[in-house]
């Protein structure tokens, strides 16, 4: 009977498998996992509108109202927009702020959200982040990197059991925003890779809104709704810049929970998972 020589694997052989496999797997399982946030989070992001949507309506029925009264503490100069902070006592500010969307949302809607934390007082980190302002000579909106020191802010931010979490502040009256995360972290700081918090993939804006009398609750908010077509749409989201045209503003990117209500609760292959900014130069 004949011997037979079993040949193993050498070594460099081993390191070479391993190598290719590794290469293989950083290649591939990104995408994999993109593709499956692609599918869950419309999914996520449709339940939690229904979910809000189901409360503004219950609130509205069961006080025979079209209306659910919102308002500011106090408005900036010659603007609908409520002030939360002064040179003098921020902190003070936006606690009365919280403390304001905190008794607008225990006395209105809250008890019709199940599984639901109470409402904790969101903290802001210190770091650099995109504001804008309209200038007062021009009326044109001007931008600037600033910087915050951090500290209380006059958001409330609200954790659901699914593991999920979104933050609400009373910005005019008759208008709430409502930015939903698809992951409990961010409602502890309430920014994405160091900037804004509706990124399109990990934050998305939703509004309270009272519009000729009815109160609704809407993803975006009421320009986009009632102003932009698909297209329009798709190019704001990819850009972030709806506040300027011609520069983004990373992570405030408006239009993107519209663009998933209007493809019917589900990122389309041309949805812009990444984002094309522009006028930026860092």
């Amino acid at each position: 009977m004949k011997n037979i020589k079993l040949r193993g694997f050498t070594l460099p052989e081993v390191l070479l498998a391993v190598v290719i496999l590794g290469v293989v797997s950083a290649l591939t399982i990104p995408m994999l996992v993109d593709n499956y946030r692609k599918y869950s989070i419309p999914i996520q992001t449709h339940k939690f509108f229904n979910d809000m949507n189901y409360a503004v309506e219950m609130y509205k029925k069961d006080n025979h109202t079209s209306k659910i009264n919102i308002k500011c503490i106090t408005n900036m100069t010659n603007s609908s927009h409520c002030a939360y902070s002064d040179s003098t006592n921020a902190d003070n500010s936006r606690s009365a702020g919280y403390n304001q969307i905190v008794e607008w949302w225990s006395s209105n809607i809250g008890k019709y959200i199940k599984n639901a934390s109470e409402p904790q007082q969101y903290t802001k980190k210190a770091g650099y982040y995109d504001c804008s302002w309209v200038d007062e000579e021009s009326g044109e909106r001007m931008y600037k990197t600033c910087h915050s020191d951090g500290g209380k802010d006059h958001t409330m931010s609200v954790k659901l059991k699914d593991g999920t979490c979104f933050r609400a502040w009373i910005v005019a009256n008759d208008t709430i925003h409502v930015i939903y995360y698809t992951n409990t972290k961010y409602c502890g700081s309430g920014m994405i890779g160091g900037r804004h918090a509706y990124d399109g993939k990990d934050g998305f804006l939703f509004t309270i809104d009272t519009y000729q009398g009815e109160t609704k609750f809407i993803t975006s908010h009421r320009t986009l709704i009632h102003s932009l077509n698909r297209a329009q749409l798709k190019d704001m989201c990819e850009k972030c810049n709806y506040d300027i045209s011609a520069f983004s503003f990373e992570g405030k990117c408006h239009a993107c929970a519209r663009l998933i209500e209007v493809d019917g609760w589900k990122m389309a292959k041309d949805y812009p998972w990444n984002k094309k900014l522009v006028g930026r130069n860092d």
